[in-house]
């Protein structure tokens, strides 16, 4: 059906695409970089701007128009690519039906809908299904942790999954002359920025800033935004050592990264994160910039951080070990901005869009050429 010039892909995304968010930046990275390798794409998905989620009744029925959407696009593509989530079962089916190759993309487990959405719970079981159905119909699934591929592993074929590990934009997220914000402190600061989820412990570093072992001079600043939860939180938070800033557009969020001493990443153990692992592209985006990473002492996170020795890992449910990881990077300067070179060099090696699409793009052209 396509040539090596004409390949043609359907994007689709059930999770709305607003800006600083996990969801928009993943999507629009790997699209950006398979156009750029030549393969002609449609993108389904709803583009928001800075609005609040639709109520239950609008969010189901966009679900719905979106995949109706879709359809109508499978009979001219060549693969349906597919972030997965619980109500995608419908296009998955239908691709399945009209014999088009589906490639699922899982970043986490069907627990993390349940935790961002507990009032779910009364019907997790359809939600599980669903997901477990687009295992068994998919042709490839991607997914970014060895965790989550074994997780994937116990309900299909094993040899159609795929690690495929997230990325960052490492032309964007760099160092080159980038002028201080204004609105950061004087002194030294530590970040976290992004879309906050309910897995984001953000709590957990408000505390840490308490400890005895947090170093003199160092603040922490916040920037983003979260769930309901969090963001009660983060607008209580602002103390003698804590500065909260509302989201900033990535081609500004840069200098806020670049002028920190080091990003913090603090993962909670919240779906079963503990045995599947963690890749946030906050991760990448601190070390692209040149930046140590703090991180929560999970698997994937933890190793690549460790082996790379781009920053230092810390007791996921423990602020004092937070603290004085913190503290160490705080009294070695030289120590931090080698690590932050490691970093930089891990990205642009292997976990920038590039890299990621390329892969991508290899598995998707073996899928579809002639048998």
């Amino acid at each position: 059906m396509c040539g090596e010039m004409n390949r043609r892909l359907c994007y689709i995304s059930l999770e709305s695409l607003r800006p600083a968010t996990a969801a928009n930046t993943h999507v629009r990275g790997v699209l950006q970089a398979l156009q750029g390798l030549g393969w002609q794409t449609v993108l389904i998905a709803e583009v928001l701007q800075n609005s609040a989620p639709p109520g239950f009744f609008r969010q189901s029925l966009r679900y719905l128009f979106l995949q109706i959407a879709a359809g109508f696009h499978l009979r001219k593509v060549d693969v349906v690519y597919v972030r997965q989530h619980f109500a995608t079962v419908l296009i998955v089916g239908l691709a399945r039906l009209l014999r088009r190759p589906v490639v699922l993309e899982l970043n986490g487990l069907p627990s993390d809908v349940l935790a961002s959405h507990p009032w779910l719970h009364s019907i997790s079981a359809p939600i599980h299904w669903c997901y477990r159905l687009q295992f068994r119909f998919a042709q490839k699934i991607l997914v970014v942790t060895e965790g989550l591929a074994t997780y994937v592993g116990a309900y299909t074929d094993p040899g159609k999954i795929i690690v495929v590990p997230n990325g960052a934009d490492a032309d964007l997220f760099c160092a080159r002359n980038q002028p201080r914000p204004p609105d950061v402190p004087d002194s030294r600061y530590v970040v976290l920025f992004g879309d906050f989820a309910i897995w984001h412990d953000v709590q957990l570093l408000i505390d840490a800033t308490a400890d005895p072992a947090w170093p003199d001079g160092v603040k922490v600043v916040l920037i983003g935004r979260g769930s309901r939860e969090v963001n009660l939180l983060l607008s209580t938070a602002a103390s003698a050592h804590v500065k909260y800033l509302d989201w900033v557009e990535q081609d500004k969020l840069v200098a806020y990264v670049v002028h920190a001493m080091a990003g913090i990443i603090p993962i909670a153990t919240t779906g079963q994160r503990q045995s599947i692992g963690a890749i946030p592209l906050k991760f990448l985006e601190v070390l692209s910039c040149g930046r140590p990473a703090i991180v929560s002492d999970l698997p994937t996170l933890s190793d690549l951080t460790r082996r790379h020795d781009c920053g230092l890992v810390f007791a996921h449910d423990d602020a004092n070990s937070l603290a004085r990881a913190v503290s160490s990077l705080a009294a070695d300067p030289m120590r931090a901005n080698d690590m932050g070179m490691n970093g930089r060099a891990l990205v642009e090696a292997t976990h920038n869009w590039k890299t990621i699409a390329a892969a991508i793009s290899d598995i998707l052209k073996r899928l579809i050429a002639p048998q």
